[in-house]
């Protein structure tokens, strides 16, 4: 989150709620499901 935060020009504390918001909204538990989830709907290069 540090490394995101700098790129962003944003604090950690920042990335991390928009992290955890979207989480919440596809339904991800954890960081493994966030990034399965982004492989599986081509948002990232598997």
């Amino acid at each position: 989150m540090k490394e995101i935060g700098s790129i962003l020009n944003m604090t950690t504390r920042t990335v991390a709620f928009h992290k955890y918001r979207i989480m919440k909204a596809v339904g991800a538990t954890n960081g493994a499901a966030l990034v399965r989830y982004a492989v599986r709907n081509h948002l990232v290069p598997a």
